[in-house]
């Protein structure tokens, strides 16, 4: 009797870290957020002159049980939104700093130039008083499958015939931190898929001589893949962007070794 106790005890000692580390597994690459609203930047004071506004509305990664695999998403993140290499992951601190930074740069060569031939066009079409405006929004669009997926979307003026627009999503493997592609998802084969979907979906798009098929990030659905294109990729920029749907039925095919588990 005395033996089967010991047994049994060494048996739930050995089996207790491994129900521990399996629950780990389960929820160890899922990452909580925070929501960050940074205000205006303006350091213009000659009313005279049209401000600069720059918005900020980003869901930032915030905790999960690898500080590493964290950190290292945080940093790309920044790196990608805030087109530079930054040494703080402090959301807060990097947009204060590039919002100043670039009102600067904005201030010193654009608006003594720009603004004495464009402010009383630019106000007789009801414009407010902030002639030149960054958007940067980040929303959470997928957290599971050791896949984390941020829908970027950002529009800028800071002179010139028109603005800028676009939209990233940006996927990262919460197993490692690394950004990965839909080609590192998928495998290159997958193009060809992707080539058909466009024909069929945008029937009249007329594709440029350089477009570039490469250039897609995308994002999981309930029911689809998409893929997406920022303008001038695929068409004109006067074609905006494109989505491009795959069921996934028809992509799962294409899952690469290490991402089989998705579906």
């Amino acid at each position: 009797m005395r033996n089967i106790l010991v047994l049994v005890l060494l048996l739930l000692l050995f089996l207790s870290p491994l129900s521990i580390l399996f629950c780990q597994k389960k929820d160890d690459c899922v990452l909580s957020f925070v929501l960050y609203q940074g205000e205006d930047f303006c350091v213009s004071s000659n009313s005279l002159l049209p401000g600069f506004l720059y918005q900020f509305d980003f869901e930032f990664p915030a905790t999960m049980h690898d500080n590493d695999v964290l950190h290292k998403i945080q940093q790309q993140l920044i790196d990608t939104i805030f087109y530079g290499h930054y040494q703080t992951t402090s959301l807060d601190s990097v947009a204060r700093l590039h919002g100043y930074r670039v009102d600067t740069i904005l201030y010193s060569n654009t608006y003594p130039h720009e603004v004495p031939n464009d402010r009383d066009e630019y106000f007789d079409y009801g414009n407010s008083d902030r002639l030149y405006f960054f958007h940067k929004c980040g929303r959470t669009e997928y957290n599971q499958d050791s896949l984390y997926i941020v829908k970027y979307h950002y529009t800028e003026y800071d002179g010139g015939a028109h603005h800028w627009y676009g939209t990233k999503y940006l996927a990262f493997d919460t197993r490692t931190g690394d950004f990965v592609s839909f080609k590192d998802i998928f495998g290159g084969d997958i193009k060809h898929v992707i080539m058909e979907a466009i024909q069929q979906q945008y029937p009249d798009l007329f594709l440029m001589p350089l477009y570039d098929l490469d250039a897609a990030t995308f994002t999981i659905g309930k029911e689809n893949i998409t893929f997406h294109y920022n303008p001038g990729y695929l068409g004109c920029w006067a074609d905006g962007e494109q989505y491009i749907e795959i069921p996934i039925d028809t992509a799962k095919p294409f899952l690469s070794s290490n991402w089989k588990h998705l579906f």
